[in-house]
C-alpha cells in the first residue's frame, strides 16, 4: 500500500488516534416540524400513526427531507416516552 510519508510521520508522532468531528451540529431539515410531529404521535398513543402518513403531511408543508430522517427522530422519541403497562 502506498501512503504519504509525511502523513505516516505525523500519525506516528501523535499520542492518540485522530478523531474527526463536525465542529457545529447543523439543525436538521425536520427541526421546524419536530414538535408538531411528536405532539401528534403522543395524541395517537397507544397506537402509532404510520410514518408514511406523517411524511406526506409534512411534505405538504414544504419538508424536503427523506422518510429515513423522520423515522429516526420518531423512533428516538418513542423510546423516550414508553410508559410501563400495569
Amino acid at each position: 500500500m502506498d501512503y504519504a510519508v509525511n502523513t505516516l510521520r505525523r500519525h506516528l508522532a501523535l499520542k492518540a488516534v485522530p478523531k474527526y468531528e463536525r465542529k457545529v451540529k447543523r439543525p436538521s431539515k425536520l427541526a421546524p416540524c419536530e414538535a408538531d410531529l411528536r405532539e401528534r404521535q403522543m395524541a395517537a398513543q397507544p397506537n402509532w400513526t404510520q410514518m408514511s402518513v406523517l411524511h406526506s403531511e409534512i411534505v405538504e408543508r414544504r419538508y424536503q427531507g427523506g422518510l429515513s430522517q423522520l423515522r429516526a427522530i420518531m423512533l428516538a422519541a418513542a423510546t423516550l416516552t414508553v410508559e410501563p403497562v400495569v
